[in-house]
């Protein structure tokens, strides 16, 4: 089995799409705020969590990740996207290097003193709001707001604590979009 947890619209073939919505008739419905998940133990070969942990309370991380744990086979892999509190404090502060949401172009303090992006022309003002806005969820509907974020090396070290073990960084010619980053992990050997 290969879960798709938290998917909002993104539905995936192949994949059981999971979140509390039931938005399609392709998604099963599951409150994954609520432990033990409804899934038998090393059932899965992999979890996608695709823009889905920062919507849970930073306290709930070590549960969620325990769970994946609980959920994969052996050697099973989970892969976490989450947006990057670097880039965006970054980009929220127009300090430092950050991409552009709109083109990637590359801004830096220089670049953010002519107030606008050198590409695409987008103002640093809607560059640093659009930061806010990921920083904190569409808050569109319920459930649509960030109550957490990380970094790479914070979301290792949770995912170690949790018999997660690091495989690689996924990269994505589009990421900087949303200012993700996307890690993959395997369930280790012994936890």
């Amino acid at each position: 089995m290969k879960l798709n947890l938290g998917c909002g619209d993104d539905l995936r073939h192949g994949y059981l799409n999971v979140d509390f919505r039931k938005t399609h008739p392709d998604v099963r419905e599951v409150d994954l705020s609520k432990f033990p998940w409804p899934f038998e133990s090393e059932s899965a070969e992999e979890i996608l969590m695709l823009d889905f942990l920062e919507h849970f309370p930073y306290a709930s991380t070590p549960f969620i990740l325990l769970e994946c744990f609980r959920v994969l086979r052996p050697e099973g892999t989970v892969v976490i996207q989450v947006p990057d509190a670097r880039v965006l404090m970054r980009a929220l502060l127009s300090e430092g290097e950050y991409p552009c949401n709109r083109c990637g172009f590359e801004m830096d303090d220089y670049r953010s003193v002519a107030g606008k992006c050198g590409q695409c022309g987008l103002s640093v003002a809607e560059i640093s709001e659009a930061a806010m806005m990921r920083l904190y969820g569409g808050q569109d509907y319920p459930g649509n707001f960030h109550q957490t974020c990380f970094t790479g090396a914070s979301l290792a070290r949770k995912a170690k604590d949790c018999g997660l073990v690091f495989l690689d960084t996924e990269e994505d010619e589009h990421q900087w979009k949303n200012w993700n980053f996307k890690m993959r992990f395997k369930k280790g050997d012994v936890w």
